[in-house]
């Protein structure tokens, strides 16, 4: 938690944020009540991620009952979750980030007293997010070249092992069980139990205890359509397929960019295709 842990090195306690967003002198006008509104939201949002830095002791939370309850906390989260991310994002980006500017930014708001014109303050945040686009860019593009780095490194290191046999194309695989049964070609029907994992042994899908999987081979990765040529029915191999095979350099949820993919697939079943081909015309 970048804010939290951020604000808590500045000192900056709920009790000083508090005093930033005091409410105006009580009145019942429409207008006191939308602001006090908006300094409401912003006092929970802050409060809340400086309680996860364990500055200030939690109250015990109330729980949403009722519809409207229920409504407003998932609006209040959603809204909090962009707060917060934003926030994490544009502070990791900038170490030297000015939290009392930013706080004081979000009060003038508030207090319709902001110290730019809304030229001047959109053209500066257009250039942090560029600046913050070019940034994450190039950390994106360095974690590309370090995975590379470890992929290729573990596969020298692979083929060598015992058992580990390597085609043409750079894909490898080692033999658990060998079946009998007929050998699929790349525009066949394959039933498949597998489970796949990253090098360091987390499984990113799996068919587990469930019903196994259809594909078409000529639809999966490269290293499954090489793969799976391989094998006859009733066989099972452990493949180590190379970016280049996978998903290259695509940053997936739970595969990194240029990852190996490890997958132990069983072939239980392949199914001839017919294929239509297409007339000249």
């Amino acid at each position: 938690m970048v804010l939290s842990r951020n604000l808590a090195l500045r000192g900056l306690k709920l009790q000083h944020v508090a005093v930033i967003f005091r409410p105006l002198a009580d009145n019942n006008n429409e207008r006191v009540k939308h602001m006090r509104l908006k300094v409401f939201f912003v006092v929970a949002v802050t409060s809340l991620l400086v309680v996860g830095c364990g500055e200030e002791k939690a109250k015990t939370p109330v729980k949403p009952v009722t519809e409207k309850q229920r409504e407003a906390y998932a609006v209040g989260a959603r809204i909090g979750e962009k707060v917060k991310s934003l926030s994490d994002e544009v502070i990791e980006y900038n170490g030297e980030f000015d939290l009392d500017m930013y706080l004081q930014g979000i009060h003038d708001t508030l207090h319709d007293q902001v110290q730019m014109s809304e030229e001047e303050y959109g053209k500066l945040f257009a250039d942090v997010q560029k600046s913050m686009r070019e940034h994450r860019r190039e950390i994106d593009q360095r974690i590309r070249e370090e995975n590379l780095a470890k992929a290729t490194a573990f596969l020298e290191e692979n083929k060598t092992k015992e058992g580990v046999q390597v085609t043409e194309s750079g894909l490898q695989y080692k033999v658990i069980k060998e079946g009998d049964g007929a050998t699929p070609n790349r525009t066949d029907k394959v039933t498949v139990k597998y489970t796949g994992r990253l090098t360091d042994g987390s499984v990113f899908d799996t068919t587990g205890d469930g019903q196994p999987r259809q594909f078409q081979l000529h639809r999966v990765v490269k290293g499954w359509t090489e793969g799976l040529q391989l094998m006859k029915e009733g066989s099972t191999y452990e493949f180590y397929i190379p970016p280049a095979l996978g998903y290259g350099a695509q940053d997936r949820s739970k595969i990194p960019p240029n990852s190996v993919l490890v997958f132990e697939i069983e072939l239980l079943k392949t199914e001839q295709q017919k294929t239509v081909k297409k007339l000249k015309q």
